[in-house]
């Protein structure tokens, strides 16, 4: 997979309606607190349905067709969402090491917000 460059991924990002975009910041939030498994498939499956899951307001008790529509839901953009959400780890990865800022919690989570908050 060829890395987007920032302002293709900002463009790709904006492009996404608002549960894609609530789903892919969900889940790269929650990559940026467990970078070792951004290569672990199953980890990363699983962590995009919770994103999903939060994203469309599902409670604890979901009802089969609740779960069964967004099963459909996630399907349908995995091939999207997952490969965006990496793409948007690395490179908020790449801005926080270039700009020489301390690597804290804050300074992640403003590197990785600016790819949602851009307007390309």
């Amino acid at each position: 997979m060829q890395l987007p460059d920032s302002l293709a991924l900002a463009r790709l990002i904006a492009a996404l309606d608002h549960l894609e975009q609530k789903t892919l910041l969900g889940f790269v939030l929650l990559l940026a607190d467990n970078p070792t498994r951004a290569r672990d498939r199953e980890w990363c499956a699983e962590h995009l349905l919770q994103a999903a899951t939060v994203a469309h307001g599902i409670d604890d008790a979901p009802s089969l067709a609740a779960l069964q529509s967004l099963g459909e839901w996630l399907r349908a953009r995995a091939d999207l969402l997952l490969p965006t959400a990496l793409s948007v780890f690395v490179r908020a990865a790449a801005d926080l090491q270039e700009s020489g800022a301390p690597i804290t919690q804050e300074s992640k989570q403003a590197a990785l917000l600016a790819y949602f908050a851009t307007t390309p």
